[in-house]
C-alpha cells in the first residue's frame, strides 16, 4: 500500500517541509517512547541497528510513498547507514510481537491525549470490527488460500486480515489485527495438494509470536475477534459500542460482548434480511415478518435523514438476548435495511448516526450525500 499524504492532514505541516521530515517525523516518535518501550516488552534487537531506529525509518518510508527497495537505491537520502536486509529480517523476526507492540502504542496515545486535556470518550465512542482481503499473487506464499472477497464477488488468492479499531469519530485508532486463511467448500484451502506443499513452511519454536500468528490463521475469525476485543477491554480502552457489519451478528457474537463489557458495553450491527427470527411480543418472526405485522402501526418518520423506520423490542432468536430492532428505508424505496443493538434504550438516531461512523471512517460516507447503511 502506497500511503497518500493528502491523507495524513496532521502531518500537512511536517511534510510540508522536505528537509525537514526526518527530524520531525522522528521528534513526533519521541512522544511515545518507542525505544522503552521495545525495552520493556523484550523486543528490542540484541545485536545488529536499533529496531527502533528501523521500525521509525519504516513509518517514514510508508509516509513519503516509498519502499525499502526504492530507498534504498537511493542509499535512503543518507537519513541511515544501512542496508535493505536489516529491514527484511527484523520484519521477519519470529520474535517480534507486533500485537503487543501496536496495543502498547495505543495505550502511550490515550495517555498523550488525557495529558493534554483531550477526553477521548466524551462523546460517542465505539470498537469497529472489519475485515478486508489482503490480495496475493503467488501460491508458495505462507499459508496462503483462496478467500472471498465481498467488494468483486469472488474468489481471490490472499489472506483475510480482520481489524479492531477504536474510534470517537475523529480519530480512529487501531487496536489489534488478525490473519486469516479460508479452507473453502472442499476443505483445500482453493488449492491443490501439490500447490499446498510448495508454499513456504518455516520451523519456529511453540512459543513464539510468530508460531501463535501461524495457529491464529486457521482459527475462527468470530472466536478471535471476541479475544482481541478482550484485550482491549484489559487494556482500560473503554469505548460504549462495537460496531460491525451483518457478518458477524451471532449469539456468540452477542453474548461475548456482554460477558466482556459486563454491561458497559453494547453492540451495533446491520442484519442480513433473511431468515433469522427474532422473538418479538411471543411470536418468532424473520425480519420480511415483522415488516409485513408492524409497517402500518409501528412507523415512523424521520425527517432528519429523509427516512422511515420501524423500532422494535424483541430478542435476538430464541437465545433470549434482548435486542432493539430498527428497520429502516428511505422513501418510497421498496428495499429495507435492519439495525441491531444490544443498547435497549437506543434511540434511531443515535443508532444511525452511531453506525455512520463506520462507514465514514473507511472512506464510503461522503460530504452533501444521503448516510448509507450498506
Amino acid at each position: 500500500m502506497i500511503a497518500k499524504l493528502g491523507n495524513f492532514s496532521e502531518l500537512s505541516k511536517l511534510v510540508s517541509v522536505k528537509s525537514r521530515i526526518g527530524d520531525d517525523i522522528f521528534a513526533l516518535f519521541g512522544m511515545f517512547h518507542l525505544s522503552q518501550t521495545l525495552r520493556r516488552l523484550g523486543l528490542e534487537k540484541q545485536c545488529g541497528h536499533s529496531a527502533s531506529e528501523l521500525i521509525q525509518s519504516l513509518c517514514l518510508f510508508k509516509v513519503l510513498g516509498e519502499t525499502i527497495g526504492s530507498m534504498w537505491h537511493h542509499k535512503f537520502y543518507d537519513l541511515l547507514l544501512v542496508g535493505k536486509n536489516c529491514f527484511y529480517r527484523m520484519l521477519t523476526r519470529s520474535s517480534m510481537d507486533w500485537r503487543r507492540l501496536l496495543a502498547a502504542m495505543v495505550v502511550h496515545f490515550l495517555a498523550i491525549l488525557r495529558s493534554r486535556k483531550v477526553d477521548f470518550y466524551k462523546g460517542v465512542t465505539c470498537f469497529i470490527l472489519d475485515d478486508t482481503t489482503a490480495e496475493k499473487t503467488t501460491k508458495k506464499a505462507e499459508r496462503v488460500s483462496r478467500v472471498f472477497d465481498h467488494v468483486v464477488c469472488k474468489c481471490v488468492l490472499g489472506y483475510k486480515v480482520q481489524i479492531l479499531c477504536v474510534s470517537d469519530g475523529t480519530t480512529t485508532i487501531p487496536v489489534d489485527f488478525s490473519i486469516h486463511r479460508e479452507k473453502g467448500e472442499k476443505g483445500d484451502f482453493g488449492l491443490t495438494q501439490k500447490e499446498r506443499r510448495k508454499q513456504y513452511h518455516k520451523k519456529r519454536e511453540a512459543t513464539s509470536p510468530a508460531a501463535k500468528r501461524l495457529k491464529e490463521a486457521d482459527v475462527n475469525k468470530l472466536d478471535v475477534a471476541l479475544e482481541m476485543i478482550a484485550r482491549a477491554w484489559k487494556l482500560n480502552i473503554r469505548p460504549r459500542y462495537v460496531l460491525a457489519d451483518s457478518w458477524y451478528l451471532s449469539e456468540k457474537l452477542l453474548r461475548g460482548v456482554l460477558e466482556i463489557g459486563n454491561g458497559m458495553l453494547d453492540f451495533l450491527g446491520m442484519a442480513k434480511m433473511g431468515s433469522t427470527r427474532y422473538k418479538v411480543e411471543g411470536r418468532l418472526l424473520d425480519a420480511a415478518s415483522l415488516i409485513a405485522r408492524y409497517e402500518r402501526t409501528r412507523h415512523h418518520e424521520c425527517r432528519k435523514y429523509h427516512c422511515w423506520y420501524i423500532m422494535l423490542n424483541g430478542e435476538y432468536s430464541k437465545t433470549g438476548i434482548p435486542v432493539r430492532i430498527f428497520l429502516v428505508k428511505y422513501g418510497h424505496n421498496r428495499t429495507w435495511n435492519i439495525l441491531v443493538t444490544t443498547d435497549m434504550e437506543m434511540s434511531f438516531v443515535k443508532a444511525f448516526e452511531t453506525y455512520q461512523m463506520r462507514h465514514h471512517l473507511s472512506g464510503l460516507h461522503r460530504r452533501g450525500t444521503r448516510p448509507a447503511l450498506l
